[in-house]
């Protein structure tokens, strides 16, 4: 499976989203009884339904279940690369009951952002996935703010080579910082800068 994400219009979202994929139905439906007040979820019980439910639901988490009858971690970690190389910003916290170390270090460094030792206690589980909510919501933001500082630069540096084409003596401009959506240039005509 390929992951691709549908450009839509982004819709006011109240609940943050959770998916899980978990092949023990008790497990999951306890999870999603669990996680509902608080969180959009959305369950499915294989990989294949993972990937189905990432590109439907877009959530900001997904618990994945590292061994289901339809894979283990190797179809984990080709989720994980998957996830990596695409536009989704989803983040994997891989639930197990393997407790060996050498397992849980091969999924972080897979790219999942958590791994946690089954049985699969909610109350344990939830500020786990409150804090990936809040990490993604920090990525977010710095990703806006990153992207409207480039706007900012990149309107400034046109003006410049508007000025410059203009033949503008290009010793003299000088350049101030302003709040969001005001870009000004003056041009100090008395020779001194």
């Amino acid at each position: 499976p390929c992951l691709h994400r549908i450009p839509a219009m982004p819709a006011p979202q109240t609940k943050p989203k959770v998916a899980i994929a978990e092949s023990d139905a008790s497990q999951r439906q306890g999870l999603v009884a669990a996680f509902r007040a608080t969180f959009e979820t959305g369950e499915v019980e294989d990989y294949e339904g993972a990937y189905r439910l990432l590109q439907e639901m877009e959530p900001d988490v997904l618990l994945l279940a590292l061994n289901m009858p339809s894979g283990g971690v190797r179809e984990c970690l080709a989720l994980l690369r998957d996830l990596q190389q695409s536009d989704f910003d989803t983040l994997v916290i891989v639930l197990s009951d393997d407790h060996k170390k050498s397992t849980a270090l091969k999924v972080i460094e897979g790219g999942a952002y958590d791994y946690f030792v089954k049985p699969s206690d909610p109350d344990v589980l939830r500020p786990i996935v409150e804090r990936a909510i809040e990490k993604l919501r920090v990525e977010r933001d710095n990703r806006i703010l990153r992207d409207r500082l480039h706007r900012k630069d990149a309107m400034g540096d046109q003006a410049v080579a508007l000025l410059a084409a203009g033949g503008v003596d290009l010793s003299a401009v000088k350049r101030l910082d302003l709040p969001q959506g005001v870009a000004m240039i003056f041009v100090d005509d008395s020779g001194e800068n």
